[in-house]
């Protein structure tokens, strides 16, 4: 069954001509902020997959997951040692979801976006060590509501309150 898979994708591969590389290895994880069920779930739901090569210093190859079911392309993006850098999911041709990664693997930031590919919804922020820095909500683009700060030794600093055109309010700490 594996030898059919990987003729499968053999032939996908050759069929796309755009792709470089032949392996669909995917990154490892390599802190506990890696949501690899988050990975898995990608790899998983998606119908076909290809792999392509850039020419650059930082992110140096792309995985892309497709899948017709959902209508969505997911591109996980890896640098030169092979880490995860970067996912960036596609629905309909719009950007609804982003992750980027600091080169020790861990998460600098997730996030869901609009339909106009801007910040909405929770976000969450981390410090380098993986420790929280800051977290909130966006609306189309905007901070609002309450957004919590933390120290890097994810002690809680402060609570910023922002107006719904995010225009800072209330700045305050305990």
């Amino acid at each position: 069954m594996n030898e059919k898979m990987n003729s499968l994708f053999i032939v996908i591969i050759f069929a796309i001509g755009s792709c470089n590389s032949r392996t669909t290895e995917r990154p490892v994880a390599t802190n506990v902020n890696t949501n690899v069920t988050f990975l898995d779930s990608i790899e998983r739901e998606s119908d076909s997959s290809y792999v392509k090569t850039y020419p650059r210093k930082d992110l140096v190859k792309a995985l892309y997951f497709i899948s017709r079911k959902n209508n969505t392309l997911t591109q996980v993006l890896q640098d030169t040692a092979g880490k995860l850098r970067q996912v960036i999911t596609e629905k309909n041709n719009r950007r609804s979801y982003f992750a980027e990664y600091y080169p020790n693997g861990q998460i600098v930031s997730k996030h869901s976006l609009d339909s106009f590919g801007q910040l909405h919804g929770f976000f969450e922020e981390y410090y380098e060590t993986g420790i929280i820095k800051r977290s909130g909500q966006y609306s189309h683009d905007i901070q609002t509501g309450e957004w919590k700060n933390y120290s890097i030794d994810g002690n809680y600093i402060s609570t910023d309150e922002y107006d719904k055109e995010g225009q800072l309010v209330v700045k305050s700490s305990e």
